[in-house]
């Protein structure tokens, strides 16, 4: 259990034995799941919609399922996808505030560390800012409207160091 730049995280084995890391959010988090595709056929009756990012590499490796698709397919940007693909095979899903994977066995700290980084590029890709309050989702222009005001943003540079000859 602790806390990471805000983000309370927490960590535990489940009763077989299943790694779990949970993030808990500012306010409430769309309705998706992610699974790898060989984790077996999903839920048909839950509401939740297949979401295709047109990544080859993420779509190849995983199914993404979610209440709102124009929503996961914002969250999920570039840097989200390259991250899930590179993190340990897990499974992911929210609930209310809660982001929870499970994978792996044990608690491997290094295990954990992987997880625990591609699921808090994944908290900081949702659009905060388009959110009126902490338990409605916002709506699909506001959020285009964060994500236009994200990639206009310019690339802060790296700082420079002298040179000493």
């Amino acid at each position: 259990v602790g806390d990471v730049d805000g983000v309370a995280v927490r960590a535990y084995e489940d009763r077989k034995h299943v790694a779990v890391v949970e993030l808990v959010a500012p306010a409430s988090l769309p309705r998706l799941e992610l699974r790898p595709k060989d984790a077996g056929a999903a839920s048909v009756v839950d509401g939740l919609r297949v979401v295709h990012t047109g990544d080859p590499r993420f779509d190849d490796a995983d199914v993404l399922r979610a209440a709102e698709p124009w929503l996961a397919r914002a969250i999920f940007d570039n840097p989200v996808r390259d991250a899930m693909v590179s993190a340990p095979l897990q499974s992911v899903t929210t609930v209310g505030e809660r982001l929870i994977a499970r994978g792996g066995k044990g608690l491997d700290p290094l295990d954990i560390f992987a997880r625990g980084t591609a699921l808090r590029l994944l908290m900081q890709s949702v659009p905060w800012e388009a959110y009126s309050d902490r338990r409605s989702i916002p709506t699909q222009q506001a959020v285009q409207e964060v994500v236009r005001a994200r990639q206009m943003r310019p690339v802060e540079p790296l700082p420079s160091i002298g040179r000493r000859a």
